[in-house]
C-alpha cells in the first residue's frame, strides 16, 4: 500500500508539473494566429473622381489595300509562263506572265504581206496617177487600201503584244488564278495585285458619332494579328449612310512602312472626337480580372482598414487610366499598389494615398 500511495503521489506530481507547460504552448500558439490573421498588408491607394476627358469612337475595323488592281491578258489563248507566286513583291512593268503567241505571230505575218503587197500596188498606181492616166476616184480607193492595210498590221502587233501581261502598279500578288497550259479567254481576270503601303483600315462610324471626326482627325490602330498598335490619319469619310447600318464609311490611312500589316487584318480603332466628357476614372494598374476575365478592384474601406473584392464594367482607355461605366462612385478609394498581395476581406494599411 506504501507503494502504491508513493506512485500515486509522484504521478501528480508529475502532472502538476506539465500541465502548466501544456496551457503555456496552446495560448502561445493562439497568440501567435491572431497576429498573423491581424497583420496589415501595405498597400498604395488612391480615390474615384470624375475627371474631364476627350471623347474616344472605339470602333471594329479592318485592314484594306488603298488600290487593288483585277488583271488580265487582252488577247485569249493558252498561258506559257507565268513568273510570280502569290504573296510575292512585283515591280511596275515587270512581265508577269505569257501567252503562246504562235497564232498571233503568223496574223501579224499576213499583215505584213497584205501591207507590202497594197503599198507596190499604190507605187505602181501612183505613177499613172502622176501622168494623168487614173481617175482622181481609182486613186483614193487605194490610198484607203494602203490605210487598211496598216490600220490591220497595227492591230494585229497590238494582239502581238497583248500575250505578254505586265503589272500596270507596284505591289503584291495577293490572287493568281492561272496556271501554264491554261487557256484563258480576253478579258479574264486572272491575276489581283494590291497596294501595301499606304494601307487603308476600313469603318464605320454611326451617324450619332460622325460629327465628332473629321478629315486629318489622328487615331490609333491596334493590330491583334501583330498585338500593335499604330497612328493614321483619316482619310475618308463617305458622303451616304448605310441604310441598314444608318453608319458611315470612314476610311483610315496608315504609312506601313514595314509592310506588316497585310488586308484583311482586324483592326480596332480609337478615334479622338472634339467633345470632352466627364468620367470616373482610376489608375490602370488599379483594374485586375478574374479567371472568367471578369474586371473587379479592391475596395478599401478607410475606416475599418480592410478592402474587399468588387466588380467592375470598364470603359475607354485614357493614356494610363481606365473609365469604369459603372461599380464605382465617387469618393471611394481602390487599391493601386500591393494588390498582388490582398484578398477578399484582407486588413490593410494605406502607405500612399495617391490624388
Amino acid at each position: 500500500m506504501k507503494v502504491v500511495a508513493y506512485y500515486m503521489a509522484r504521478r501528480s506530481f508529475i502532472l502538476a508539473l506539465i500541465l502548466p507547460l501544456l496551457f503555456s504552448c496552446k495560448n502561445n500558439s493562439r497568440e501567435g494566429n491572431e497576429t498573423d490573421s491581424t497583420t496589415a498588408i501595405p498597400v498604395s491607394v488612391t480615390t474615384v473622381g470624375l475627371n474631364e476627358q476627350q471623347n474616344v469612337i472605339s470602333l471594329s475595323a479592318a485592314a484594306e489595300a488603298e488600290h487593288m488592281v483585277n488583271i488580265g491578258f487582252m488577247a485569249a489563248g493558252k498561258i506559257s509562263s507565268v513568273n510570280f507566286e502569290e504573296g510575292q513583291y512585283i515591280k511596275k512593268g515587270q512581265l508577269i506572265a505569257s501567252i503562246d503567241p504562235a497564232d498571233y505571230l503568223l496574223g501579224v505575218s499576213a499583215a505584213n504581206a497584205d501591207l507590202n503587197k497594197a503599198n507596190d500596188e499604190f507605187r505602181r498606181l501612183k505613177l499613172m496617177y502622176d501622168r494623168g492616166s487614173l481617175t482622181p476616184s481609182d486613186y483614193q480607193t487605194i490610198v484607203k487600201t494602203v490605210e487598211q492595210a496598216k490600220a490591220q498590221q497595227q492591230l494585229q502587233l497590238k494582239r502581238l503584244n497583248d500575250t505578254r501581261l505586265y503589272a500596270p502598279i507596284s505591289g503584291l500578288l495577293a490572287k493568281r488564278s492561272a496556271e501554264p497550259g491554261m487557256v484563258v479567254g480576253q478579258g479574264t481576270p486572272v491575276f489581283t495585285i494590291v497596294t501595301l503601303r499606304p494601307i487603308r483600315i476600313s469603318a464605320s462610324v454611326p451617324e450619332t458619332e460622325l460629327g465628332q471626326i473629321s478629315i486629318g482627325s489622328i487615331t490609333e490602330v491596334y493590330i491583334a494579328a501583330l498585338d500593335s498598335t499604330f497612328t493614321g490619319t483619316v482619310s475618308l469619310i463617305g458622303a451616304v449612310a448605310d441604310p441598314t447600318t444608318r453608319a458611315y464609311a470612314v476610311k483610315i490611312s496608315l504609312d506601313n512602312r514595314n509592310q506588316k500589316i497585310r488586308p484583311g487584318m482586324v483592326a480596332e480603332v480609337s478615334l479622338k472626337g472634339k467633345q470632352k466628357n466627364k468620367v470616373f476614372t482610376v489608375p490602370a494598374e488599379a483594374v485586375l480580372h478574374d479567371a472568367a476575365d471578369a474586371a473587379f478592384v479592391f475596395v478599401v474601406d478607410v475606416q475599418k482598414k480592410y478592402v474587399y473584392k468588387r466588380k467592375v464594367t470598364v470603359g475607354n482607355i485614357f493614356g494610363n487610366e481606365i473609365e469604369l461605366s459603372a461599380g464605382l462612385k465617387a469618393g471611394e478609394v481602390v487599391v493601386t499598389g500591393g494588390k498582388q498581395k490582398v484578398l477578399n476581406g484582407s486588413k490593410v494599411q494605406i502607405i500612399d494615398k495617391g490624388q
